[in-house]
């Protein structure tokens, strides 16, 4: 049992940014710690002691690639064919067929304990 006043959470977040349409950008994710430190006390915080019971640190951005090529968020208006020798099964969503960048639609992410 932790005592009341004694209790902290901290965590490490993966955060990727959305939108409310399709667009352009390269998929990506910020990873952030943070720790909470909740108030128990009756009493009005300031201000600059209310944020210390919510403290982030950025720890970094990762942009997606898809070997060397940036990826997008559009909308995908084709495929690319793979060949046998690739372990992926199937064709891969693009821009279009002329623009052939993995388009990807981040909204969920799974990280293993390794990072990976």
């Amino acid at each position: 049992m932790v005592a009341l006043g004694t209790w902290r959470h901290s965590a490490h977040r993966y955060l990727q940014p959305t939108s409310d349409g399709t667009i352009d950008y390269q998929a990506r994710h910020h990873e952030i710690d943070f720790v909470l430190t909740p108030y128990y006390d009756s009493k009005n915080l300031d201000y600059a002691s209310a944020q210390q019971t919510l403290t982030l640190e950025y720890k970094k951005t990762v942009l997606e690639f898809d070997g060397q090529k940036t990826t997008s968020g559009l909308d995908p208006q084709g495929v690319r064919n793979l060949s046998s020798s690739t372990a992926f099964p199937g064709p891969l969503p693009v821009v279009s067929s002329t623009d052939d960048r993995l388009v990807l639609d981040v909204e969920g992410i799974i990280a293993n304990a390794d990072g990976s």
